[in-house]
């Protein structure tokens, strides 16, 4: 396993020759893993399984999933956003709160967030649809998830 920081995969991806090319299938911005509250809320099992999953499949196929760790102080946020750009689902796994900025980022360039908590589908009604705008799986089902 490679540690979350550091890896030569969060450096941002290699250029297209379309830019409407989506290579990757899947990416998720997993930030950092310290937040008490995300632990409090029961969060940090639902992104420890899907950061062990996209893992996994990209052993398999680099380009099934990719997840990378946005540094706390924003200094790779474009490279995050170059990767969102390059996926066609973006994972939006609660951190700290339901809302996560990820979300805005994946709708502007056009990566479909793939939302995982029911509250996550009313955030923002003034400005978007999520139902229409969003692929929603519902982690809060235990004896139904899969990662």
């Amino acid at each position: 396993p490679v540690a979350l920081a550091g890896r030569a995969s969060d450096a941002p991806p290699p250029a297209t020759s379309s830019p409407t090319a989506r290579p990757v299938h899947v990416a998720m911005a997993i930030g950092r893993y310290s937040h008490k509250s995300m632990t409090a809320l029961g969060f940090r099992p639902w992104r420890d399984a899907l950061v062990a999953e996209c893992r996994a499949r990209a052993a398999r196929d680099n380009s099934t999933c990719h997840d990378f760790y946005p540094l706390p102080n924003g200094a790779n946020a474009l490279h995050a956003v170059a990767w969102y750009a390059r996926a066609t689902f973006c994972l939006q796994p609660p951190g700290d709160t339901v809302a996560r900025a990820a979300i805005a980022d994946a709708v502007s360039v056009g990566c479909i967030p793939v939302l995982l908590h029911p509250a996550q589908l009313r955030l923002w009604p003034w400005h978007w649809d999520a139902s229409s705008a969003s692929v929603f799986e519902n982690f809060t089902n235990v004896g139904a998830r899969n990662a």
